[in-house]
């Protein structure tokens, strides 16, 4: 069902990653919905430095506040991951590149099938 919806959305020029949609889905379908692109992560609103830049604040955040941030621990380490896979300047979306897995540490490279 999946592959027969992203060909269709494509062939409707909409951007499609199967099985995700970032949308309620009273949204799907709608014009202005929004559906990405496996392994299109280059139009970063939201790049994958940019919530490394902000993991670096997570301990003075939590000495400023005394709101814990050790939930973050995992997802900062999957944003370090995604950058050390060359993940860096994309979107935050490229994150589903490293959970897929294919190499050392789970993380795909650009260029390898997948990324």
């Amino acid at each position: 069902m999946a592959m027969a919806t992203e060909a269709w959305a494509a062939g409707h020029g909409a951007r499609f990653l199967a099985g995700a949609v970032k949308n309620v889905p009273s949204a799907v379908g709608e014009p202005d919905t929004l559906l990405y692109c496996s392994g299109d992560y280059t139009d970063a609103a939201s790049s994958v430095n940019l919530f490394l830049a902000g993991a670096a604040h997570d301990d003075e955040f939590r000495k400023e506040t005394g709101v814990e941030t050790d939930w973050l621990a995992p997802l900062n380490d999957l944003v370090r991951r995604a950058v050390d896979a060359g993940h860096g300047e994309h979107s935050i979306a490229a994150l589903t590149e490293v959970l897929k897995g294919a190499g050392p540490g789970g993380a795909l490279t650009p260029g390898t099938p997948g990324s």
